[in-house]
């Protein structure tokens, strides 16, 4: 059993409704919350400051993944600032957080059923994902390619 010094959170967050899904970007600045109402909420991660919201889906936001848009040479990420989210209404969604008012890459009907994964291929920059859904069905997208 942990003492009480290290079990204790170093943040809380009151999220506007559940949260299903949590993802720290990979620079660890923000904290994304995938809401049942559809709607996403970023926070800074230590503070618990609100930092941004909107609303990717028109059903709850089941799964969120991160989407580094390059890197360096050593391979570390220079941006952290695109998230994709998967939603129970089966569409997925990609958006930008300095300009969160509109999709970069949106996928009606991605799925015949909601969205329940995400994951990033290794080696592409975060350009190629995979999603999986409720039915068992496993896709992989490009997302330089508009559907």
């Amino acid at each position: 059993m942990a003492d009480d010094a290290s079990s204790e959170a170093l943040c809380s967050i009151e999220t506007k409704s559940t949260p299903f899904a949590v993802a720290l970007s990979p620079d660890a600045r923000a904290l994304a919350a995938g809401l049942v109402t559809g709607r996403v909420q970023c926070f800074a991660p230590l503070t618990g400051a609100l930092v941004g919201t909107f609303r990717p889906h028109r059903e709850s936001v089941r799964e969120l993944l991160w989407c580094t848009d390059a890197s360096s040479g050593s391979g570390a990420s220079t941006s952290s600032s695109r998230l994709l989210t998967g939603s129970a209404d089966a569409s997925l969604a990609m958006h930008d957080l300095a300009r969160p008012s509109e999709a970069l890459w949106r996928h009606e009907g991605a799925h015949g059923a909601p969205v329940s994964a995400l994951a990033r291929l290794p080696g592409r920059s975060g350009k190629v994902v995979a999603s999986g859904d409720d039915d068992g069905a496993v896709r992989v997208w490009d997302l330089r390619c508009a559907p």
